[in-house]
């Protein structure tokens, strides 16, 4: 392997070669910071559960925690929205975000944060389409 010029290419590659560990162990596994030499590369692997051990998903169940005190209901998460003509999914509330604490994903896996106002509208132009 050709140091740095391949790392891109192989860091995509090696990103989706393991989504089929993160679906079979539910896990979502990040990447840290990568840093390399003529020789080697070395990069951090975080890997964290996506499912609690009474079935329910972290990130619905976070989800539900704090989605009352910004004017939502369990079933917000994952509600499908419509910005811009544009498809998104409502997946998270960040509670210590003032400004934008609800966060938004499109199909290409871009995540984008916003306020509850622009879910609201973005749910309304779903259910109008």
């Amino acid at each position: 392997m050709k140091l740095p010029q391949e790392l891109d290419a192989f860091e995509l590659d090696f990103i989706e070669s393991l989504k089929v560990l993160e679906e079979k162990y539910k896990v979502k596994v990040s990447l840290g910071t990568l840093t390399y030499s003529p020789e080697h590369f070395t990069v951090k692997l975080t890997a964290k559960n996506t499912v609690r051990a009474d079935g329910l998903n972290i990130e619905e169940a976070e989800f539900r925690k704090h989605c009352k005190k910004f004017g939502f209901t369990n079933e917000h998460f994952n509600a499908n929205l419509i910005l811009n003509n544009k498809p998104f999914r409502f997946i998270e509330i960040n509670p210590r975000a003032t400004k934008k604490p609800c966060k938004i994903i499109s199909p290409d896996g871009t995540r984008y944060a916003c306020g509850p106002a622009v879910i609201t509208a973005g749910i309304r132009n779903y259910n109008n389409k």
